[in-house]
């Protein structure tokens, strides 16, 4: 299960003297090797110009490339900015099936300094696997990946 000792695992990768790039894949990495059943793990970067989320670092099947602008669970998170856990994607009105295994999915927005720069994408092949975690743990999650993505804001 996705929790403190995972997340502080996690954390532990935000070394300052490695790249943004080498910390994201290796956090990434972390989640998806987990003894948890997340079938894909990664990162959308927002673009601000136009609402659309772009893949970024991520582990798992090859996935789309670009999620439109207030599409699917990853659009719903950004509109909303708030965690997004969804218990069966097919009850989930216009899911984007970019993996057919997918059961479930936790879409977690990534705001450092209050700016929303990209979401945390979970999925899973287990319906309603994300439905136990503790929401203080999805906070820390968010936590930890804002602190990796301050270091793409300037000074």
């Amino acid at each position: 299960m996705i929790d403190y000792p995972l997340c502080n695992r996690i954390r532990s990768f935000n070394d300052p003297e490695m790249s943004v790039n080498s910390v994201l894949a290796n956090q990434i990495a972390a989640l998806f090797h987990s003894d948890d059943p997340i079938t894909w793990a990664g990162i959308y970067m927002l673009n601000p110009l136009t609402g659309d989320c772009l893949l970024d670092m991520f582990q798992g099947l090859p996935a789309c490339m670009k999620i439109a602008a207030h599409k699917g669970v990853i659009g719903a998170a950004v509109d909303s900015q708030k965690p997004i856990v969804v218990s069966d994607v097919h009850q989930f009105d216009g899911h984007i099936a970019c993996d057919t295994r997918t059961e479930s999915e936790m879409v977690i927005p990534l705001k450092p300094s209050n700016i929303l720069l990209g979401v945390l994408d979970l999925d899973s092949d287990i319906p309603g696997f994300f439905d136990n975690i503790d929401p203080k743990t999805i906070e820390e999650l968010q936590d930890v990946f804002t602190a990796t993505f301050d270091r793409y804001l300037p000074l």
